[in-house]
């Protein structure tokens, strides 16, 4: 199975996978198809999804390869909301294709949380906004490198939750006031997968 169907079933796009055949590394980064959806809470919807589906995936592949006696893939998600710049970057003779900016870096950070906060998927104050789910639960604020103030981080739970402390309390006041502040077709959200818990 290719873990990386949930995250096409979901309109997503898989840009970069590397899998070592040792599983002690892998990383890959995700932006949305250019189909552009107009909701920004379908797009959250649909990327929080897909997260969740590929780390059931894995669960289940861990299980296959720990019967087999072999280690298995462990790999956080980081979510985040913001512009990103993507597309081919490099020289004649050496093309990448990939994403870049500030919204792609935070995404990052908020991954590489997931091994210190034992989590598989994380996501920015700025993402969970937007999902207005009620599927994550706030886990506090965090220093990351390349921000000033420390950032809102929120793990995904399977159980309607509501903020923990140190986390804003009314999220979906929040949400609206960063809709009304936003142009909707300006913004994608940024998701990134590294080496996790």
């Amino acid at each position: 199975m290719d873990q990386r169907s949930s995250i096409f079933e979901k309109g997503g796009e898989a840009q970069r996978i590397q899998i070592p055949s040792d599983l002690d590394d892998s990383q890959s980064s995700l932006s949305e198809d250019s189909e552009w959806i107009s909701e920004e809470t379908q797009l959250c919807s649909m990327a929080r999804k897909a997260a969740s589906e590929f780390q059931q995936q894995l669960a289940q592949l861990r299980m296959r390869r720990s019967d087999l006696g072999l280690p298995g893939p462990d790999v956080g998600v980081g979510l985040h909301w913001g512009d990103a710049s993507y597309g081919n970057v490099g020289g004649p003779t050496r093309l990448d294709f990939t994403v870049i900016g500030p919204s792609v870096n935070l995404a990052s950070r908020v991954e590489g949380l997931c091994s210190k906060l034992s989590a598989k998927v994380l996501a920015s104050e700025a993402f969970v906004v937007r999902d207005d789910s009620g599927f994550w639960h706030c886990l506090g604020k965090h220093v990351v490198k390349g921000h000033t103030e420390p950032v809102s981080v929120y793990e995904l739970s399977d159980v309607d939750s509501s903020p923990a402390k140190g986390c804003p309390s009314r999220i979906r006041e929040d949400a609206m006031d960063v809709k009304r502040s936003s142009n909707s077709n300006e913004s994608l959200p940024a998701s990134h997968e590294a080496e996790g818990p």
